[in-house]
């Protein structure tokens, strides 16, 4: 903990995507696979380089986003959608930006938190996502004396 001595402020903020792995773009999902996962891209767009026909009530709906249910690869193919929108997120702070699944983090003082969730907002909705405002948790550290002492725990708002 010694790089926060003296630090005033330091922030968490977990960040929640609107039914995430259900609405992200597969063309964006799709080049990512063939940019960092070429063994697996046939395999991908065979199985969403199309609308899959699903049948609900024994009536026909055309899948046009994000990845099916029960894909066992479903989680890797939406990280991999997902990794150009933390790379965004991450350039010029904050400290930390990461994601499992689809629920993201971002780490540091509190500007470099912000800006980086501003761009990490502009660069999900590129690959098809939106934040689910309602589900933005975040908590502003005090650290004094390499202990953190929590303070303000916060909610973010609608506007994001």
């Amino acid at each position: 903990m010694p790089r926060n001595t003296g630090r005033v402020d330091k922030c968490f903020l977990q960040v929640d995507f609107r039914n995430a792995f259900n609405t992200v773009d597969r063309a964006a999902m799709l080049l990512q696979v063939r940019l960092h996962m070429r063994g697996l891209s046939p395999w991908a767009e065979c199985c969403y380089d199309h609308h899959s026909r699903l049948l609900f009530h024994h009536s026909p709906l055309s899948s046009e986003a994000g990845v099916q249910q029960y894909n066992p690869l479903g989680p890797l193919l939406f990280a991999l959608a997902l990794h150009p929108a933390l790379q965004a997120a991450a350039a010029g702070g904050p400290e930390l930006a990461f994601a499992f699944l689809d629920d993201s983090y971002l780490t540091g003082g509190s500007k470099q938190v912000a800006a980086g969730l501003a761009r990490l907002t502009a660069a999900s909705r590129q690959v098809g996502l939106k934040l689910n405002p309602s589900n933005q948790h975040g908590r502003f550290d005090i650290i004094y004396r390499n202990e953190s002492l929590y303070s303000d725990e916060c909610r973010y708002s609608d506007n994001l």
